[in-house]
């Protein structure tokens, strides 16, 4: 018999090893950016030099398919519902994070809930051309096809159409912390923004 969807959040919620990093206030960063843009890349790197968790819905997606919920695309619902009781559990753990997903659409929700929790909600603009989006979700496809069981997102071109017609439909939020230009060098864009961080004290 499958489980209840708020047994299977309680059973996502058990899993994640995060321990409580003492920053000096309490928040989340989350992104703006399409499809392709190099939202993981960021927060990979964001990180790996700072030591925020990464609250990832490619890791909800492969918890979903083993218990499962097959697709690329397992039940956004229940999906997006583990994704918020992740947010709620790791503030409550008093944890500062990266949300590693696009928050074009939910950022007001996203910003409304880091609030009851004491929290900030920072928001990094993602920049790139759409020829070099396309030519890395092309990557991504042939990735794909060499190893099926490859953690890459599955995010393609047909999602990303969706996704852009939704960039252009939505304003750009007028809070935006930084932008990041994913189309050049990293490391100097990266440092800025932690640099930004510490002078507004967060770390």
């Amino acid at each position: 018999m499958p489980l209840s969807d708020e047994a299977l959040i309680e059973k996502f919620l058990s899993s994640i090893q995060a321990t409580p990093y003492k920053t000096k206030q309490l928040f989340t960063i989350g992104f703006i950016g399409v499809v392709g843009s190099g939202k993981s890349t960021i927060a990979k790197a964001l990180a790996d030099q700072t030591g925020l968790y990464i609250a990832s819905n490619d890791v909800i997606r492969r918890f979903l398919n083993a218990e499962g919920y097959e697709g690329d695309h397992p039940n956004q619902p229940l999906l997006e519902k583990i994704a918020v009781a992740s947010s709620d559990y790791l503030f409550n753990q008093h944890i500062s994070h990266i949300i590693d997903a696009d928050m074009i659409k939910v950022h007001a929700i996203a910003r409304e809930m880091a609030r009851k929790h004491g929290a900030r909600l920072i928001l990094i603009r993602l920049s790139c051309p759409e020829a070099v989006i396309l030519e890395r979700l092309e990557e991504r496809t042939r990735q794909i096809a060499r190893d099926p069981a490859s953690n890459v997102s599955r995010a393609d071109r047909s999602e990303y159409d969706t996704r852009k017609k939704v960039h252009e439909t939505f304003p750009l939020p007028d809070d935006i912390f930084c932008t990041i230009h994913t189309d050049r060098p990293l490391p100097a864009q990266i440092q800025k923004c932690i640099e930004q961080l510490k002078e507004e004290n967060f770390l």
